[in-house]
């Protein structure tokens, strides 16, 4: 049987703005894809731009299913978000929202000026974030950012042990944030860039995270100033970051550890 490649990530892994500036996704173009071609893997992208680790926590348990029901040769590729992003459930449909560390008023009064300057203001995906902001700023002021990394790094433990349990390789890596807290319970071989040692998440950041490895670089940085990009980094970054891991990936004899 052969195995296939399951990502879970935010607008990185699911390929933004690679096609043009705005586009949400192009699966077969992101890193995760470049992963898979790499080993000759099967792909599958449970991705979603903007979504956070709830989202995808929901993702992954859904498909653990199937995969132990049908005996399932798979390699899950995580990739971890924002530990204050989440999503809710109104009228029947999932809603995402999507913010930085620093939220108040003012910054989602400059995401709706984002939509506005692209045309969206009449959109259901817009109309829905208004409806329901007050609802996430109050799950903000229940949840501190301490708060919230702890539980991210529950989820990221969580999602460990049931790889480990069913015996499913796996790589883990940062999108763009390094949460506080204890990162003991993490295994260090599966965790891209995770040192114990240091305790510097900055330096994580900058050296490890899918943004962060752009934005510090020489190479790509300056495409942030550029009109074509709004947030994300063009197949040749993708294609660099995927070396990368599975540079990670064979140093650290991950899938030889699963045969």
């Amino acid at each position: 049987m052969k195995r296939t490649l399951l990502a879970f990530g935010d607008s990185h892994t699911a390929g933004a703005e690679i096609l043009e500036r705005y586009s949400y996704e192009c699966f077969d173009r992101s890193y995760a894809s470049y992963v898979a071609k790499y080993y000759k893997f099967g792909y599958e992208n449970f991705s979603k731009a903007g979504c956070g680790n709830d989202w995808l926590l929901k993702k992954f348990n859904e498909r653990i299913k199937t995969i132990v029901e049908n005996k399932e040769k798979v390699f899950v590729l995580f990739n971890f978000c924002e530990s204050s992003r989440t999503f809710f459930e109104d009228k029947g449909k999932l809603t995402v929202h999507f913010y930085p560390r620093l939220l108040d008023n003012n910054h989602f009064k400059k995401v709706e000026k984002s939509f506005i300057l692209r045309g969206e203001e009449d959109t259901e995906y817009f109309q829905d974030m208004k409806r329901l902001r007050k609802t996430y700023f109050q799950y903000l002021k229940d949840n501190d950012i301490d708060q919230l990394d702890k539980k991210s790094l529950y989820q990221v433990e969580y999602i460990q042990k049931i790889c480990l349990r069913y015996n499913i390789p796996f790589i883990f890596h940062s999108s763009c944030q390094w949460y506080n807290g204890s990162w003991d319970s993490i295994l260090e071989k599966n965790y891209y860039g995770l040192d114990k040692n240091n305790k510097d998440l900055d330096f994580l950041h900058r050296n490890y995270s899918f943004w962060g490895v752009a934005t510090n670089s020489l190479k790509w940085r300056h495409l942030r100033t550029q009109e074509r990009w709004k947030e994300h980094y063009p197949e040749e970054y993708h294609r660099h970051y995927a070396s990368r891991l599975a540079h990670f990936i064979n140093e650290q004899k991950i899938l030889e550890d699963c045969q």
